[in-house]
């Protein structure tokens, strides 16, 4: 059986991006709280960047890879996903991709 992440939902509309880290972390078997990332992080209404993630990931002295990828190539993908990977959907949401199936997406 596929090991999967840990479902963890926001505590408030700004906060998607800590949400997916926890669950990134909790793949690890790391279990880390959304407020451990909040509590040094100022969060705006826009939420937090990519490179905000990333220096909070150095902060925990994780690594987290940045790809950007065309809308357009992402939907030609026909990968066997065997990790999570943290996507910036629709250019305002944080989600969790951990596989394709027939041109759908199965995210958290």
């Amino acid at each position: 059986m596929k090991k999967q992440c840990k479902v963890i939902l926001q505590n408030n509309k700004y906060d998607c991006a800590f949400a997916c880290l926890a669950m990134l972390f909790s793949y690890k078997d790391i279990e880390v709280p959304t407020s451990a990332f909040t509590e040094n992080e100022i969060i705006g209404r826009d939420g937090v960047s990519l490179k905000d993630l990333k220096d909070i990931c150095t902060k925990k002295q994780a690594t987290l890879k940045i790809y950007r990828v065309e809308k357009e190539e992402f939907k030609k993908l026909r990968v066997n996903i065997n990790k999570p990977y943290l996507v910036y959907w629709n250019n305002n949401h944080y989600v969790i991709l951990e596989k394709i199936k027939k041109n759908k997406n199965c995210n958290n």
